[in-house]
């Protein structure tokens, strides 16, 4: 090894099992974990002039996870010395020896500061660290975080119970737990709809959540979500997780992001192997997931996410079709609104239970979906005879029933009391929303949601 000079990380590949000095951005993270021993493990990868797509890693080790390097700031200068490079899998890294290496972090902003913030107890300063630090500090004046190759990249849309990466905007973040976060993420398309089990019972424990979180996300957070296109919970389980670089706003590609379903759904998890890749608002890719976007928002029906089925027929709303988080988002409290949704859940879920006993009118509370949002509409009165067509005998409303939650007739049973698990999968309809308050004192916090002008159709009783 050169003690006074760094070695390239386009020349890393050549050393192999050498020991070597390396300095570059901090462009990826890795999450801290505990290794198969007894240590923690930690990576981070960097770019330089000349080494840009793939960045290069550096695995630490450390009995302590305070003995890692903290980065400040996204695109920091990392310096590591006497760090061995390694080959595994065709992939090469550097391998940081906690007894023998050491390493400096440097502001990567341009200025006259040359002060390392963050350095390891071997850490020698040498006037030569100083020089490259400046050199790299110009370069990344007009250097732009990239996205690296394409590989395994799918939009949230393309979601499907694989291992994939994901380039998206991180929205909000919060802590669940000690050593648990949740990353809400952006790329301006839908998740896939789910079909999924219910069990038709009026227990409050067995009705579909709205959201996944326990608390719900108050609205302050909520309203400065974009209200086209999911927005999906990444959990992320480690230890110290770096909180402070994944901030809102941010564009970053998460790497083998793994997805799952939870409560009706759809989540993603980053793993032990998962890393973040920090990005511009001007990478290639970035500025396609917005031309896309907004292409979406800009034409009629840009913000529905499937042609909805022919069986509702709706009054005619002034304005464009919205989605449920336009609604839940509105200003006013006060408004009327178009949609395509899916029908859930559907409470009373008995169909001699859809009328009150002693007066008849219909009172129900629907359960709607889009892949925005999910809120509760009720169906009232003289609303409930338009939307069902009349009145009608329990097996019809049974069937109809069924036909917007998608139950096969035969998954139903004939008994609706022994709270049989139905698979579901509704079909997207149109329907009309209006919403209002229930306490004038408390207008936002009371605002409910009503289902009318809106009418089943081209139902065969059979």
């Amino acid at each position: 090894m050169m003690r006074g000079e760094f070695t390239p990380l386009i020349e890393a590949s050549t050393r192999v099992e050498k020991a070597v000095n390396l300095i570059g951005s901090v462009v990826e993270i890795g999450l801290r974990r505990q290794s198969k021993g007894t240590d923690y493990v930690y990576t981070l990868k960097i770019v330089d002039e000349r080494f840009l797509d793939t960045a290069f890693a550096i695995n630490f080790f450390a009995e302590e996870v305070e003995d890692f390097p903290l980065v400040g700031s996204v695109g920091d200068l990392l310096l590591v010395f006497n760090v061995l490079i390694k080959k595994r899998k065709e992939e090469f890294h550097g391998l940081f020896n906690k007894r023998k290496s050491s390493y400096a972090l440097y502001d990567g902003r341009p200025g006259d500061d040359c002060i390392a913030y963050c350095v390891s107890p071997l850490y020698r300063f040498r006037n030569w660290h100083i020089e490259r630090v400046k050199v790299l500090r110009t370069w990344l004046t007009t250097f732009q975080l990239g996205a690296g190759t394409n590989k395994l990249l799918r939009p949230i849309k393309e979601m499907n119970m694989v291992e994939f990466d994901l380039i998206c905007k991180v929205l909000h973040s919060y802590e669940v737990s000690k050593n648990e976060w949740m990353l809400l993420v952006w790329d301006g398309t839908d998740t896939p709809a789910l079909d999924f089990e219910i069990t038709l019972s009026d227990a409050p424990e067995k009705q579909l959540p709205l959201e996944p979180e326990n608390p719900p996300l108050s609205r302050d957070v909520r309203r400065n979500f974009p209200t086209v296109g999911s927005i999906l919970r990444v959990s992320v389980k480690c230890i110290k997780f770096d909180v402070h670089l994944v901030c809102s706003g941010q564009w970053v590609r998460l790497r083998a992001v793994t997805s799952h379903r939870k409560s009706s759904f759809w989540g993603g998890a980053l793993t032990d192997s998962s890393k973040i890749r920090f990005l511009s608002d001007t990478d290639s890719t970035v500025v396609q997931r917005l031309g896309s976007y907004n292409d979406r928002i800009s034409s009629y029906t840009g913000r529905v996410s499937a042609i909805p089925s022919p069986i509702t027929e709706i009054i005619s709303v002034s304005g464009p079709l919205v989605t449920l988080l336009d609604v839940v988002n509105y200003s006013e409290v006060t408004a009327k609104f178009k949609c395509v949704v899916r029908v859930v859940g559907v409470y009373s879920c008995r169909a001699e239970n859809f009328h009150e006993t002693t007066s008849g009118k219909y009172v129900m509370r629907l359960t709607l979906e889009d892949p925005t949002a999910r809120i509760h509409a009720y169906l009232y009165d003289e609303d409930g005879v338009k939307f069902f067509g009349g009145y009608h005998t329990v097996e019809v409303l049974r069937k109809k029933r069924n036909e917007l939650l998608g139950i096969d007739d035969e998954d139903d049973g004939i008994y609706e009391g022994e709270n049989k698990r139905v698979l579901i999968n509704p079909p997207w309809i149109q329907c009309c929303l209006k919403s209002y308050y229930l306490d004038k004192n408390d207008q936002f916090g009371s605002r409910t949601y009503r289902i009318f002008g809106t009418k089943l159709v081209d139902y065969t009783i059979a």
